[in-house]
């Protein structure tokens, strides 16, 4: 499968990057003429269709244009997930996972795999937008080859966590006044998981 990230760079200022996946290209950059250009030799190079400026879904991923910038959110795909695992009329959660979801409680009953598998693939491509997820995400696929019952329901609750925020997005500003921040947050639960006595970190960016 072809797929990846381009990135060129000229005079250490202008920079044009290039997604691909498949057959499907986003380009943009920092000089709209820059980026004419190298559409215009790809199409003499390749058959394909300029497609003008993104608004269509894009793997998942919807981007909408404001005067504040680009909006990048996946609001369609989450509701079509809800749809797809019948959740779409439960009650929201206000946060992705409870605490020490992670643990198995004995003689629980197992679940249909199938459908485990499905509901957490499905999970894994609202990453794009929504990191803050990633660990509720982690929690179940390290149970993927035999869940339980409480890995269902958190899975669900996932769900139903993002069914309250199908609203939420990402917003590029176009604005280069804007100050920016690098944030970072890690954290360590030594030994936290009491089944099998792992220890469990991470860190965001």
């Amino acid at each position: 499968m072809k797929r990846g990230v381009y990135v060129k760079l000229k005079n250490g200022v202008n920079m044009l990057l290039m997604c691909i996946y498949v057959d499907d290209l986003l380009i943009t950059g920092s000089n709209l003429v820059e980026i004419e250009m190298f559409k215009n030799a790809l199409m003499i190079e390749f058959e394909m269709t300029d497609l003008g400026r993104l608004k269509f879904s894009f793997l998942g991923m919807e981007f909408f244009e404001t005067d504040r910038g680009i909006i990048l959110h996946q609001h369609k795909y989450a509701i079509e997930v809800l749809k797809k695992f019948s959740i779409e009329n439960y009650n929201t959660a206000i946060t992705p996972i409870e605490v020490k979801a992670s643990e198995i409680q004995n003689g629980e009953e197992e679940v249909d795999n199938t459908l485990f598998k499905q509901m957490v693939d499905s999970l894994s491509y609202l990453y794009n937008n929504r990191p803050y997820i990633c660990f509720a995400i982690g929690v179940i696929i390290r149970h993927m080859h035999q869940p339980k019952r409480m890995h269902l329901l958190v899975a669900k609750r996932v769900l139903r966590y993002v069914k309250g925020t199908t609203g939420f997005g990402v917003l590029f500003p176009k604005n280069n006044q804007v100050q920016t921040e690098l944030a970072s947050y890690s954290a360590s639960d030594w030994c936290g998981v009491c089944c099998y006595r792992r220890s469990t970190s991470g860190f965001l960016f």
